[in-house]
């Protein structure tokens, strides 16, 4: 099962990212990526953007790449910008192929993978602000873990947690790691 959801703290907010439509059952054209943040008191939930699917794919920059209307896997929220939501599109093409000859019952599958791609997504717009592709070298890592962290001055030397909490410069990274997804 793909990788749907996924929660931070944003700006000191709880939030969560998922798929919704995907544990419902639906058609995945009628998919969207739906953000909540928790509400402080910690009693409710409050829906922030909703992304379907198929206005991600309308997208100019979706369509620019050439890639065929994909699920996209492994949702994770930015932790230093409220609406951005980082996700993997894969570009994999399944082609069965014959069977040889006295082999009618086998059936084989040529699997071509084209890239993996990591889309930024504005959640409050409905657009893709940022785009990177990945050709891994091994299937095995078709099915990435996203970590989003965010470093703070303290990285950088800060010499006591005053220097932390009052320093205004603060060097934020979103760090997309790749780790192969092993089942036993």
């Amino acid at each position: 099962m793909p990788e749907i959801r996924s929660a931070a703290c944003v700006g000191g907010a709880i939030k969560l990212v998922s798929m919704v439509g995907y544990l419902e059952g639906w058609h995945f054209h009628r998919y969207r990526l739906t953000t909540w943040t928790l509400s402080p008191d910690l009693r409710e939930w409050r829906q922030d953007g909703v992304f379907p699917l198929e206005d991600l794919w309308m997208t100019d920059e979706y369509r620019a790449l050439d890639l065929p209307q994909r699920m996209p896997i492994c949702p994770v929220l930015s932790p230093r910008e409220d609406a951005v939501v980082y996700v993997v599109v894969n570009d994999v093409v399944h082609d069965q192929l014959r069977a040889r000859e006295g082999y009618s019952k086998v059936r084989l599958t040529e699997v071509d993978f084209r890239g993996q791609y990591v889309f930024g997504l504005d959640m409050h717009h409905n657009k893709i602000i940022s785009t990177s592709c990945h050709r891994p070298d091994r299937m095995m890592e078709i099915m990435p873990r996203l970590i989003a962290a965010d470093f703070c001055a303290s990285l950088l030397g800060a010499t006591d947690h005053k220097d932390i909490y009052l320093d205004l410069v603060q060097v934020s990274l979103i760090l997309v790691v790749f780790v192969p997804h092993f089942k036993l």
